[in-house]
């Protein structure tokens, strides 16, 4: 369970789920990135929420207030894109997606190896 699904799961946990709070659990979710970077403002102007009623609603996630949930994110982002997490994940994917695993994984890095061997050039970013 990755930090944003831990939130999901608290506020649920934590009392019903009224349409404030899934909008707030929906905005965490949807701008993962962004939330990082959030002001009180932003996820209640994305709710259409005040201020105020945001930070309430963090605090109902057991979280002493936005600074304390966006350390708690920020280490969760951390964990789950650090690389030896991500090739777990992979790996686990592959295998539940493959009869044969270890071809799948050299198909895999096969396919990257040629990818970055092949230069990008500006016509691949731009049409």
């Amino acid at each position: 369970m990755n930090g944003f699904e831990l939130i999901a799961a608290r506020m649920v946990l934590a009392t019903s789920l009224t349409l404030s709070k899934t909008r707030v659990a929906n905005y965490l979710a949807a701008h993962r990135q962004e939330a990082l970077f959030a002001s009180a403002q932003d996820p209640g102007a994305a709710t259409g929420m005040s201020d105020a009623t945001a930070i309430r609603k963090v605090r109902k996630l057991e979280f002493a207030g936005l600074d304390e949930m966006l350390r708690f994110l920020c280490r969760a982002m951390q964990d789950e894109l650090a690389l030896s997490n991500r090739m777990n994940r992979s790996v686990a994917r592959i295998a539940a997606e493959s009869a044969n695993t270890l071809a799948a994984l050299f198909d895999l890095n096969a396919a990257t190896l040629k990818a970055l061997r092949d230069p990008a050039t500006p016509t691949d970013f731009c049409s």
